[in-house]
């Protein structure tokens, strides 16, 4: 198994961790907090919609999608759709995050002060994967990959 085909593999499982956080997060995890002068505050113990906040995070599911693409093509370059449905889920991802926010839930602090594995592990694997993808299309020009 060479370098390319390592790359591509990497960049397929760090979409499929963040789908399955997004899928999985609502049940595996205790949601989004804030800190609080206690300690952290979670979304959930708001009777009106803070738990609709941990649903936000289920964005990560559009990871999915560009898995399946990838994982279909595991072996032979990428190409440019695959580019643009990664860019569409990372827009669609950082928007719904961001409306998190709006509302209750801090993420950064939810992920590294809580601390929530499952959310730190889709945080950094978005910028992560995102590097894996240039990496794959700069390898395919290099005419590294197939």
């Amino acid at each position: 198994m060479g370098p390319y085909r390592i790359t591509s593999l990497g960049y397929a499982a760090l979409l499929l961790l963040m789908g399955c956080v997004g899928l999985l997060y609502d049940s595996l995890s205790r949601g989004l907090a804030e800190p609080g002068e206690g300690g952290p505050f979670f979304c959930r113990e708001l009777l009106s919609s803070g738990g609709d906040d941990s649903g936000l995070v289920s964005a990560f599911a559009v990871f999915l999608v560009p898995a399946g693409l990838r994982l279909a093509r595991l072996s032979a370059g990428p190409v440019g759709y695959e580019g643009l449905v990664f860019l569409i889920c990372l827009v669609l991802t950082c928007a719904s995050l961001a409306l998190a926010r709006l509302d209750c839930g801090a993420i950064v602090y939810t992920a590294f002060g809580v601390p929530d594995p499952m959310l730190a592990a889709a945080l950094v694997a978005l910028p992560v994967s995102g590097v894996l993808l240039l990496k794959l299309y700069f390898d395919r020009r290099q005419g590294k990959g197939r």
